[in-house]
């Protein structure tokens, strides 16, 4: 199994941009969390401004998009109903000097029962038009639980390309008894709930017991790298980050 990427998630408007972007950037296997919606990116809001600064800071950066938008709430309901929110929209059309996407990957954070269903036709035509003629642009991550399992396999068995992210708790950061192995073998698998800089070594251990040798992985880590201030510490993104990238190298 191979860790491929390690996800620091829940950067706003409250973190500096350039310590981010410089930690975030220190580490190969890093990405960058930003939670979207509505009442939190569309244009006008604070984040759109730090979002913005933030692609400001990166135009000239030659590495590849490190830098993933998890959409959530009425924009992820929209969205799966073929509804691309043009804020969002702008946000997927950004580029950097060469040409190359600012975002990497879009995370659709929608969970059967509590938005509406997806229109799947739509969902698939809308993840289609953001990546573009030229073909995969962004990658896209959908969660798997057991509300969506159907909708997800209905999905595969289309031949849409997708990661998937496992996490139990929907996003409440509750640490997960046992991880779940890959449905798919050739699709890239994430592990979020609860994770921390304090037990990201063990955790690491524990899911790669159920990671089949040759699967790609990834670990997102929110709740439990928040400050006293309820936001984003960099001291424990940084320990996350080092932990992890550790782990990788045994």
């Amino acid at each position: 199994m191979l860790l491929k990427t390690i996800t620091v998630s829940g950067a706003n408007e409250y973190t500096d941009a350039q310590s981010i972007i410089k930690l975030i950037y220190s580490f190969p296997k890093a990405e960058l969390g930003i939670q979207v919606s509505e009442k939190k990116g569309a244009f006008g809001t604070a984040r759109y401004w730090w979002i913005q600064n933030l692609y400001q800071l990166l135009f000239n950066n030659p590495l590849s998009s490190k830098i993933a938008l998890h959409v959530n709430a009425d924009w992820v309901e929209r969205f799966g109903q073929g509804d691309i929110p043009k804020d969002l929209k702008a946000m997927l059309s950004l580029r950097n000097a060469v040409g190359e996407p600012f975002i990497g990957r879009v995370q659709l954070n929608f969970k059967i029962g509590r938005e509406k269903t997806p229109d799947m036709e739509k969902l698939i035509k809308a993840m289609a038009e953001c990546q573009g003629p030229e073909g995969e642009t962004h990658r896209f991550i959908l969660s798997y639980n057991l509300t969506n399992a159907d909708f997800i396999h209905q999905m595969y068995d289309k031949k849409v390309k997708f990661d998937l992210l496992y996490d139990d708790s929907h996003g409440e950061g509750v640490l997960a008894e046992s991880y779940q192995s890959p449905v798919y073998r050739k699709v890239m698998q994430g592990y979020s709930g609860g994770l921390s800089p304090e037990n990201i070594s063990e955790q690491l251990w524990q899911i790669s017991k159920s990671v089949p040798v040759g699967c790609e992985f990834y670990v997102d880590a929110e709740g439990r790298l928040k400050g006293e201030d309820g936001h984003l510490s960099l001291e424990k993104s940084a320990e996350y980050l080092k932990k992890a990238s550790a782990w990788d190298a045994i």
